[in-house]
């Protein structure tokens, strides 16, 4: 409930003669300032109708407060602009050439209602609704404008990528389970910041906002968020084992990270990578950038994290006095390494060129006291022109744009395997770490927002009961779809509130408002209340199928036939591998391998290739006039290695640089001569996640199905994992939905702004349906007319009346029929 007003509100609200205002502005100028000549239109709204329900997954007949809300605000608007004269449905036409919204994109354009209600202290402002426009219907024979808005769960239609994921076979084995896991809100979140929303302050940069096509070079390559999970928002996890984890225990991650600046609640921290200390132990998570075959070290490159040094946590002050170490670490191409180190509250940039075994650092910086969170921002040009410029931040002390390093020599650039790869080290708390490049020169310090910028919404998540082991493939689904899944699976709410904030709440949350009373009423205040009590709200035996994930280290791919993949000479080709459930693939080169043995004839440098235990290699046959065979007493190879692209595509290059075409097959005899009985011989290794049996939960209240039969709630879908009642979600609901729940239809009462989703009303009615019951609304329509002023139409539950044994009370204080505790 808003609370804003206090009593001076409360009565006004509750009085027979009130004064009720609005507001209803749109930004037709997109500035988010509200400034052109017709934002402010209440003068014209004759009627408003707002919409907000959760629709849950729960079957309709069990009535739970759960599931997903997409507010709708209609107004319809009539009269004259004052400054031009027109009607507005001359106003809203886009033919019409006279009109001050003729150049603007109406369809889109951001919109906001409010309520006010007069006080002896002056006018009190509810907000009802933020969003955009969808629809406009102008009725030429009226004059009247009808204006359709939905709230902006439109942001969230923007597809989305999860990077492949699922908890390690190997760490399992350790006895790691705990800190690999997931919850609701890390995915929640990593979706939301693919929509330019987040629960802290920074989002990745797009390509859009850097103006480059998407597959270039130029954008950011990592982002990792404040999710609770290692999964990032830009980029690829490394292979399982090369990720770390604690024991189970010990926390990997702490409620530490700072909020958005917008959040409306500044003590709901989300969810940093813990400090693991001096100890170390699980200290480090390993990723690629989206797309490494970009990669390059000439250019401009941005390295940023933020440092949580809030108090009150295990090593909260570690930073103040660590010993030497690197908390960051990318590998940037041709050798080159970029590295912040920490010592002792300073931080400091290192650029590593291990092709000359020469260290360039930067000034030391003083990360800032007193503060909760410290940004520490750096940035790398690399140039062959201007040698290495660098420049390192700790909050708001910095080194300087400096050159600390010579000239890139171009004709020293080996191939690194390993070149993409960034390390990050949480000795210290730590979140929203990410890594860009741009292919810039400039003698000057280029901007941090090539790297991160301030999310323009803000959400403010609850943490997940569900807890999650993989991720079940999203690539190109509306992160809507993929949020309200996730919400469901745990009876969680999803949803934009009255102030353009995003919600995630879980079940948790939603039950203890029931016990918070925000307003009594009376059967005088409330209107059209019927109660049905039915057998089919019964739901006593709960059955879960959920799925089984893990990660594995071993072979991902194999080639199909001798002719798949055939490469002309001279010749660079990629081929799109399509394959599911890869985390990642390994990133050195395949190397070659032929029919003979190792060394045989003298000098051949290539393994034996086997059909049985040959891995991560190939066999290539040419085509020569005669036929296909090897050329086995030649010591050339052809360039094959697998990479990520942007779009999560597995992508296999092939360099041919002999002069006749080339295959991946070996046939029988030694090579020398034509072959028979041809076979594809092409094996890449890496990260796989092997799908295991579906398993069944279930959960029955036995005195319930004595009494009422067998009536079961049946769930399935893949947010459904073999995890799934690690925090006893299947025992959630079952006290809820083991006896019949009375339920009621819509009712309407005298509007009331402040009311808000899943708020609690008592009422009180001893007379008729009892005492000290409880209505927790689902639901609320509310209309504004300047004939009938503000009504409410409420979905609400009925919350079971709380039984036998309140002290001093007649209907539920009885021992039994005679006595009644007092």
């Amino acid at each position: 409930m808003q609370n804003q007003g206090g009593v001076a509100a409360d009565a006004a609200i509750t009085d027979n003669e009130r004064r009720i205002r609005w507001r209803f502005n749109c930004d037709w100028n997109g500035t988010s300032g509200y400034d052109h000549p017709l934002s402010f239109l209440a003068m014209y709204v004759l009627e408003a109708e707002i919409d907000r329900a959760l629709k849950g997954s729960a079957p309709e007949e069990i009535m739970l407060i759960e599931g997903s809300s997409a507010a709708e605000l209609r107004v319809t608007i009539a009269g004259r602009d004052e400054t031009t004269g027109l009607g507005f449905d001359a106003v809203f036409s886009p033919y019409n050439g006279l009109s001050p919204l003729y150049t603007k994109q109406q369809i889109g354009t951001e919109c906001l209602f409010d309520i006010g209600v007069d006080t002896p202290l002056g006018t009190v402002w509810y907000p009802q609704f933020v969003g955009n426009i969808t629809t406009i219907d102008i009725d030429r024979s009226t004059g009247e404008v009808h204006i359709a808005a939905l709230d902006r769960v439109e942001k969230l239609r923007r597809p989305v990528v999860l990077a492949p994921w699922a908890v390690s076979d190997y760490w399992n084995n350790l006895g790691r389970i705990t800190a690999q896991q997931a919850d609701t809100a890390c995915f929640i979140e990593t979706c939301l910041q693919q929509c330019d929303t987040s629960a802290t302050r920074y989002r990745p940069t797009t390509r859009a906002e850097l103006d480059v096509p998407d597959g270039s070079l130029d954008g950011v390559g990592v982002f990792v968020p404040a999710n609770g999970g290692i999964n990032p928002t830009v980029g690829w996890l490394d292979n399982a084992p090369s990720i770390t984890y604690p024991l189970d225990g010990v926390p990997m991650y702490q409620a530490s990270a700072q909020p958005h600046p917008a959040s409306p609640d500044q003590s709901i921290k989300a969810m940093a990578f813990a400090a693991m200390g001096t100890n170390g132990d699980g200290d480090f998570t390993k990723y690629w950038v989206a797309n490494r075959d970009l990669t390059r070290a000439e250019g401009s490159h941005f390295l940023g994290l933020v440092l949580s040094t809030a108090l009150g946590f295990p090593n909260s002050t570690y930073y103040v006095t660590a010993p030497e170490t690197v908390l960051y670490e990318y590998r940037a191409g041709g050798n080159y390494v970029f590295r912040i180190h920490l010592e002792a509250n300073q931080v400091w940039l290192e650029v590593y060129n291990e092709n000359t075994a020469r260290f360039s650092t930067t000034a030391r910086v003083t990360i800032p006291s007193g503060q909760e969170s410290v940004e520490v921002y750096a940035t790398v040009m690399i140039s062959q022109g201007d040698g290495i410029k660098a420049y390192i931040r700790a909050g708001v002390n910095n080194s300087g744009y400096t050159t600390i390093g010579p000239n890139f020599d171009p004709n020293t650039y080996p191939f690194d395997p390993l070149q993409g790869l960034l390390l990050v080290r949480h000795r210290v708390a730590m979140f929203d770490i990410a890594y860009a490049y741009r292919n810039l020169y400039q003698a000057t310090l280029a901007p941090e927002t090539n790297l991160w910028r301030q999310a323009r919404y803000a959400a403010v998540l609850d943490r997940g009961a569900n807890t999650l082991s993989f991720n079940p493939g999203v690539n190109g689904t509306d992160a809507w779809d993929v949020i309200t899944k996730l919400a469901a699976a745990e009876f969680g709410s999803v949803f934009w509130d009255e102030n353009g904030v995003f919600r995630f709440w879980n079940y948790a949350t939603v039950r203890a408002k029931q016990d918070r009373i925000v307003r009594t009423v009376s059967l005088d205040t409330l209107r059209g209340l019927e109660i049905t009590n039915s057998l089919d709200s019964v739901r006593n035996i709960y059955s879960v199928s959920a799925s089984k994930r893990t990660a594995s280290a071993g072979r991902i791919y194999e080639a199909q036939s001798v002719d798949q993949f055939i490469i002309p000479g001279s010749t660079q080709r990629d081929f799109i591998l399509y394959v599911d459930d890869v985390q990642f693939a390994e990133p050195r080169r395949l190397p070659r391998h032929t029919t003979i043995p190792l060394g045989t004839p003298t000098g051949n440098q290539f393994l034996q290739w086997s059909d049985q235990w040959s891995h991560h290699g190939y066999v290539m046959q040419l085509l020569y006039p005669e036929g296909w065979h090897e050329p086995n007493f030649v010591n050339v190879e052809l360039d094959v290695y697998a990479f990520f692209n942007n779009d999560g595509m597995l992508v296999l290059r092939i360099n041919n640089p002999w002069a006749e075409t080339a295959r991946l097959a070996v046939g029988n005899g030694d090579g020398s001569a034509v072959q028979n009985d041809n076979r594809p011989t092409l094996r890449i290794d890496g990260t796989q996640i092997i799908k295991g049996s579906d398993q069944t939960f279930r959960t029955a209240d036995a005195g319930s199905v004595a009494k009422y039969g067998p009536r079961n709630y049946e769930a399935t879908g893949e947010w459904y994992q073999q995890s799934y009642n690690d925090n006893g979600l299947l025992t959630v609901l079952l006290p809820r939905t083991a006896k019949p729940i009375p339920t009621t239809q819509q009712v309407s009462m005298p509007g009331d702004p402040r009311l808000q989703l899943a708020d609690t009303l008592a009422l009180d009615d001893p007379d008729g349906v009892g005492s000290a019951l409880r209505l927790q609304i689902f639901g609320i329509n509310r209309k504004l007319t300047r004939d009938s002023g503000l009504v409410d139409t409420l979905s609400v539950e009925l919350i079971r009346p709380p039984g036998l044994g309140i002290w001093d009370s007649a209907p539920y204080g009885r021992w039994d029929q005679s006595l009644i505790w007092n």
